[in-house]
């Protein structure tokens, strides 16, 4: 069994690889992801102190051409790369009485650029044009304090309250270049 793919090759579907027969842009589509957590514990007693730090990069491409005919019609490509870090400190109590509580502090800083690029050949090949391409730098910052206290009146009748502040900042700039 034999078929012809978009550029009118022969190939055949029972064969390794024969998905990527249809591709006539190269498309693509890769992910990695790396990062890691830290975490400190300490028991003083009445009350533990955790800390955890984290980091994650993430780095992404995809290239897709969806236009369905055997030449590139319209091809999206999306880049992106992103970063964040993150700290928490937080102070536990270790009580089995009627009082429990939880309190700390967080912070995140994550730096993030992202940029998107449309080829659109409407008039079929050889014509190779370019439309906008879309570049975000993006760049935030949160700081929270955070607080937990569980009062058990009885065995069947319990109390929380909880209360959390933050203070999110976010700030970018795009840029559109048209080739």
């Amino acid at each position: 069994c034999f078929a012809r793919n978009k550029t009118n090759t022969l190939f055949n579907p029972s064969l390794p690889g024969w998905r990527d027969a249809h591709d006539a842009a190269g498309n693509k589509a890769m992910v990695e992801l790396n990062g890691g957590l830290l975490r400190f514990d300490h028991d003083f007693g009445a009350v533990t102190f955790s800390s955890l730090t984290g980091y994650d990069s993430v780095e992404q491409l995809l290239a897709d051409e969806s236009g369905g005919l055997p030449y590139i019609q319209f091809q999206a490509q999306q880049q992106g790369d992103y970063q964040v870090f993150s700290q928490e400190l937080r102070l536990t109590s270790n009580s089995d009485g009627k009082v429990k509580w939880i309190g700390g502090l967080f912070y995140s800083h994550e730096n993030d650029h992202f940029s998107t690029t449309a080829r659109n050949n409407a008039v079929g090949p050889p014509t190779l044009s370019v439309v906008p391409t879309s570049i975000l730098n993006q760049r935030g910052d949160v700081y929270s304090a955070y607080g937990q206290i569980e009062v058990a009146f009885t065995e069947r009748f319990n109390m929380n309250l909880g209360l959390r502040y933050t203070n999110d900042k976010k700030e970018g700039d795009t840029t559109v270049v048209a080739m």
